[in-house]
């Protein structure tokens, strides 16, 4: 590839002659989970390193909407990702022996002229089947403040997604090697056109590595934007556990009259550590429409791993295709991941593409040659 190449595609390598090619995957969280698997049901062998701090798969609310609410328009590509994402979770689950998948309606407080605009997005061909008005409750519903009614969302579930980490893990710690700890560039070698770390040979290196993915050298030039997110954990008696419930925050049944109550979004304060500003920003939007008293159980904070452009990067590095990325899933992290870890699996197995859309070289704007030792 000539110097300073503006204009470029990454040429589909071939693949070691081994079914067992060598892979080293960085990152244990929703994305490097299903990226394993898909790679072992390729024939790969594969390494993980993790140093167990996938926080924000662990305090996921894990919903599957197929609608964003502001503009009340599908979410990118939801016709094609929520039924492979739904099937995902269930065949695993099935095979795990876990519940992994609970089907909810996602319940619409309605304000203002919300409820005409509803009417009229029904009408659209695309929007029709996830808007059914005969799964919507009619009037009163105990604890829920709603003079203007609801509105359902149809198809929807949620993922409990520290259920499918830890089970994931079970799944494959027989399967792969393990390595614990957190990933230093400075130790990778390149060795006889392999990539060795920590004495681990490797035909590939692929960074699943969530939000700390702004720290890693060699994709540098992907313009992550990772925003932080804070749940609440309430113990609400008396609250049907039927429903999703959403009104500027969310409401999500977990059982035994607990509910999550999320999210807040923030982009300057990227810690680990719960905010009193954002536990009193949750409940006073809670407020608004919930009228039963309650009880504040937990708090926790995770950061979502987003881009720039609000799609997924995956992909191998423009400037050596021994490395590879899969990364910036986002708030829509459950129903992207599966789909995903899928095309990036096939690709690298020299049996597909990546969509233009997704793949990394759309950042790629000049020559990148990563500096390894």
């Amino acid at each position: 590839m000539p110097a300073g190449s503006l204009n470029w595609l990454p040429v589909l390598p071939e693949m070691p002659p081994s079914p067992r090619a060598e892979c080293l995957v960085v990152g244990y969280g929703l994305a490097g989970a299903c990226l394993t698997e898909a790679l072992l049901n390729e024939g790969w062998k594969v390494t993980v390193i993790d140093d167990n701090k996938a926080f924000s798969t662990r305090v996921a609310a894990g919903i599957v909407n197929p609608l964003v609410f502001r503009y009340l328009t599908m979410s990118w590509k939801a016709e094609e990702l929520l039924p492979f994402a739904r099937n995902y979770y269930q065949s695993l689950g099935e095979k795990l022996s876990v519940n992994l998948l609970h089907e909810a309606l996602v319940l619409r407080v309605l304000a203002g002229n919300e409820a005409a605009l509803w009417d009229e997005k029904r009408k659209l061909p695309q929007l029709s089947p996830w808007m059914d008005p005969a799964d919507c409750p009619n009037g009163y519903l105990e604890g829920i403040d709603a003079p203007q009614g609801f509105a359902a969302v149809t198809n929807s579930f949620w993922v409990d997604t520290g259920l499918f980490l830890s089970s994931m893990y079970a799944r494959h710690k027989p399967e792969c090697n393990w390595l614990a700890g957190e990933f230093d560039a400075k130790n990778l070698k390149s060795e006889s056109g392999k990539l060795v770390y920590q004495g681990i040979k490797s035909d590939r290196v692929i960074f699943c590595e969530g939000h700390r993915a702004v720290s890693n050298p060699y994709f540098s030039y992907v313009p992550f934007r990772p925003v932080k997110g804070e749940l609440l954990t309430l113990h609400i008696p008396g609250l049907g556990e039927d429903f999703i419930y959403n009104k500027d925050v969310f409401i999500l049944p977990i059982g035994n009259q607990l509910f999550k109550l999320g999210s807040t979004y923030v982009w300057d304060d990227l810690s680990p550590l719960p905010t009193e500003h954002a536990r009193n920003q949750l409940l006073s939007k809670l407020e608004v429409f919930m009228k039963l008293p309650y009880k504040v159980v937990d708090h926790v904070t995770g950061v979502r791993p987003a881009i720039a452009d609000r799609r997924p990067v995956l992909g191998l590095h423009p400037g050596d295709s021994r490395m590879a990325i899969f990364n910036g899933l986002g708030a829509k992290g459950v129903m992207l991941a599966p789909f995903f870890a899928s095309q990036l699996a096939t690709f690298l197995s020299g049996k597909g593409i990546i969509s233009p859309e997704v793949d990394v070289v759309r950042f790629a704007k000049q020559s990148l040659t990563p500096q390894i030792s």
